[in-house]
């Protein structure tokens, strides 16, 4: 029984100091490329999420938007002649120097 225990050894308690530090840095290591690697995701995440909720949120205001105008009681046809005046003073400012002489000479 004597030969099979292990005898420690300073050069055997040295190496096996070594293989431990070996092994606890490889563990340190896959470690922090697993954190890395989660951190990634959960930045993709937050940015697919954050996407998605604008996506909503422009959907509901277009469809907020379409409600209140279908809610809007119908315009009646004094508001209808108001725009019509306005298209037409718009149209009258909007001519040409050309235009313009040929009025004054014709008046």
């Amino acid at each position: 029984m004597a030969a099979s225990t292990k005898q420690f050894t300073p050069k055997n308690v040295r190496a096996m100091v070594t293989r431990l530090e070996m092994a606890a840095g490889r563990i340190e290591k896959e470690f922090e490329r697993q954190l890395k690697a989660l951190d990634q995701a959960r930045d993709a995440m937050q940015r697919e999420a954050k996407k998605q909720l604008e996506a909503l949120r422009k959907e509901q205001r277009g469809f907020l938007t379409r409600v209140r105008q279908a809610a809007r009681p119908p315009q009646t046809a004094r508001s209808s002649k108001k725009s019509s005046a306005r298209t037409t003073r718009k149209a009258s400012t909007r001519r040409t120097p050309a235009r313009r002489t040929t009025r004054r000479r014709a008046a």
